[in-house]
C-alpha cells in the first residue's frame, strides 16, 4: 500500500476519523486501533511476514521485562545479548542468505550441476531493518538504564509496528514515540492543520520531484555503461 495510491488515502481517511472523532480521548482504544491499523497496512503486503513481526515484538516485550526484573548484571547482559544475537540473526538470515544463495548456484554450476536459483532463494520481509533496529534500540535503552519498559504491551506493539515509518522509517527511540502513544490524544485543530501541510508538502516532493527524477535517473541505472562520465555523475 503506497503512501500516494487511492488505497491509502481510504485507509488513512477511514482511521483518522475513527481515531480523532469516534475514539476521541479514550487513549488506550487509539493505542489498539493503531496497532490494528498497523498490522492491517503491514501485512497489506503480504500477510505471510505478519507472524514474524508479532513474534519479534512478543520476543523483545519479554526481554525488555527481563532485563529490567533481573537481580543480578550477569542475568542482565545475558538477556540484553539474547536480544542482540537474535535480532541480528534474524536480518543476517533475511539479508544475506540469497546473496550466499547466489554463491552456492555459481559453485554448482562450475562443478556441472543445474541449480535453479529460484529453488531455494528467500524472500525478504518489507520493512524488517526498520522493525528490527527499533527493537534492537529498545533493548539495548533499557540495558543501559536510559529507559524504563512499558508494561502495556500494545504501547509496546504499536511502537514497533507504527504504519508511518515501519517501512520507510524513521527508526524511533523508545523515549520519542512510546511517552506520546501513553498520554491522552485529544484533536487539536493547529496541530491537525500542521500535520496536514506536511503531509501534503511530502507528497508534493515524491510524486512531483522524486517521482519525475526518477524517470531518467532509473534508466541510467538500469544500464549505465551506455552513459558518459558527466551523465552519471
Amino acid at each position: 500500500m503506497l503512501f500516494n495510491s487511492l488505497e491509502f488515502v481510504v485507509f488513512f481517511a477511514i482511521l483518522f476519523i475513527l481515531y480523532r472523532w469516534v475514539l476521541n480521548g479514550k487513549t488506550k482504544a487509539q493505542n489498539f486501533l493503531l496497532l490494528a491499523a498497523s498490522y492491517v497496512f503491514y501485512g497489506y503486503v503480504d500477510w505471510k511476514i505478519l507472524p514474524l513481526l508479532i513474534l519479534s515484538t512478543v520476543l523483545f516485550y519479554g526481554l525488555g521485562m527481563a532485563i529490567s526484573t533481573a537481580k543480578t548484571a550477569r542475568r542482565n547482559s545475558l538477556y540484553s545479548t539474547l536480544g542482540v544475537v537474535f535480532g541480528i540473526a534474524v536480518l543476517g538470515y533475511f539479508k544475506y542468505t540469497n546473496f550466499f544463495i547466489g554463491s552456492f548456484q555459481e559453485l554448482f554450476e562450475h562443478l556441472g550441476f543445474q541449480v535453479h536459483r529460484y529453488t531455494f532463494q528467500i524472500g525478504v520481509p518489507v520493512g524488517i531493518s526498520f522493525y528490527t533496529f527499533r527493537l534492537l534500540s529498545y533493548v539495548i535503552d533499557v540495558h543501559r538504564g536510559k529507559y524504563e519498559p512499558t508494561r502495556d504491551f500494545t504501547v509496546f506493539a504499536t511502537y514497533v509496528a507504527f504504519f508511518p515509518s515501519i517501512l520507510s522509517g524513521p527508526i524511533d527511540r523508545p523515549n520519542t514515540l512510546i511517552p506520546q502513544l501513553q498520554k491522552p490524544h485529544m484533536f487539536d485543530y493547529p496541530l491537525f492543520v500542521d500535520g496536514l501541510r506536511q503531509i501534503l508538502w511530502g507528497m508534493f516532493k515524491k510524486m512531483v520531484i522524486a517521482d519525475q527524477c526518477a524517470v531518467v535517473v532509473n534508466a541510467v541505472f538500469a544500464d549505465p555503461a551506455q552513459y558518459s562520465g558527466s551523465t552519471l555523475v
